[in-house]
């Protein structure tokens, strides 16, 4: 069966909005799934004109309040957002989605949950150069891991979600992607791969326990960034700079290792499917033999100008398909129809929708479209 997912945020649903937007995505558009978010970090963005807040602006955080008692073995607790209801509204979120035989997502932000990283500097990522995050968490320390594991099982319990979308776990340092960047000449992919790298105590006491040269690696990083800064030729990969600096070579296997198995913890925590959305660019540049089998779906950004599908190895038991709001409007949606069919016959049966593309009349109407495509040529 083909799954076909709009993602909303909590705000485009209350208060009491639900029912329209429901019976937009159900009725109108044809698809049976509804994903919400349920933690995020911080964001501003202008909304299209359906919708009656046009900006939403939030520092972010959880947008539901778990039970507290179910985190009493971290050191870290749950941080609402200052947008999020006092009352449950999950529950009769779920009720309306049953209603249209519909199914129900959570999406929870790992790295990038919003204000916690602010609060607890200490289980923030650093850099190379030392530098803690105003907003990425280390998904090593084993705080924020005891955290994840606790909110999912919290989440999974409840019994209304048909499955829990993990969304930035490919923790880094983020403010090595902000543009026009954090040094006086423009970075590459590669060189803001390698600041983003977190190199915190967590993650050098754990990478020693294994037996790699954390500090070792951090020199390798920052002599290339330091060589970079000197006009050195700039590299193709960072497995090229690994392959003269073993240290950085064996970090980046370590660094696999790590976030896969906290993939697998957090799949083992759940009573539902796990699925990881994944920035498979920043996963396949600064991390090594991830094992893409460890949750029970792996979601893929959705690229019209790479024509190839991309390829993941080992294989994930599923594959899915995150489309952003971008390529459903304009002259792009006309190459979302023709993809979405192609990736439905190369076995990808659930596709994940931005809802800003069904709030917007064009964008209506390239996601019908290719909402019903996939399913005649599924």
């Amino acid at each position: 069966m083909i799954k076909t997912f709009i993602h909303c945020h909590p705000l485009d649903l209350l208060p009491g909005g639900s029912e329209a937007v429901l019976d937009l995505i159900h009725g109108e558009l044809g698809a049976n799934g509804l994903s919400v978010w349920l933690g995020h970090g911080a964001t501003t963005r202008i909304r299209p004109p359906l919708l009656t807040e046009r900006v939403l602006c939030t520092e972010g955080g959880l947008f539901f309040r778990p039970d507290a008692a179910a985190f009493e073995a971290t050191r870290l607790k749950p941080l609402p957002s200052r947008d999020a209801p006092a009352s449950d509204w999950l529950g009769p979120l779920h009720e309306k989605c049953r209603e249209r035989e519909m199914m129900l997502r959570g999406i929870i932000s790992c790295g990038l949950l919003g204000r916690v990283a602010r609060r607890h500097p200490d289980m923030a990522c650093k850099n190379a150069f030392g530098m803690p995050s105003h907003g990425g968490l280390c998904l090593v320390n084993p705080d924020v891991r005891a955290f994840l594991v606790a909110l999912v099982r919290e989440m999974s319990r409840r019994s209304i979600f048909d499955s829990l979308v993990l969304a930035d776990t490919c923790f880094h340092w983020p403010e090595a992607w902000d543009y026009p960047g954090p040094t006086s000449l423009p970075m590459g992919e590669v060189e803001r791969a390698a600041l983003s790298m977190c190199f915190c105590e967590s993650c050098l006491q754990a990478a020693g326990d294994a037996g790699v040269d954390g500090a070792a690696a951090r020199q390798s990083v920052t002599t290339f960034i330091d060589s970079f800064l000197e006009g050195a030729p700039p590299a193709l990969s960072l497995a090229d700079v690994a392959d003269t600096h073993a240290a950085l070579e064996a970090w980046l296997v370590w660094r696999g290792q790590a976030l896969s198995s906290l993939w697998a913890e957090l799949a083992e925590a759940s009573t539902c499917d796990i699925v990881v959305a994944l920035d498979f660019e920043l996963a396949r540049s600064a991390f090594a033999g991830l094992a893409y089998d460890a949750v029970d779906g792996v979601m893929q950004v959705f690229r019209t100008d790479d024509q190839s599908i991309p390829q993941l190895n080992p294989r994930p038991r599923r594959r899915e398909l995150d489309i952003r709001t971008y390529h459903c409007v304009g002259e792009r949606s006309a190459a979302l129809v023709a993809r979405l069919k192609q990736h439905a016959e190369a076995g990808f049966h659930t596709f994940h929708i931005a809802s800003d593309a069904v709030f917007s009349e064009t964008g209506r109407a390239a996601v019908r479209q290719a909402i019903r495509f996939a399913k005649r040529d599924a």
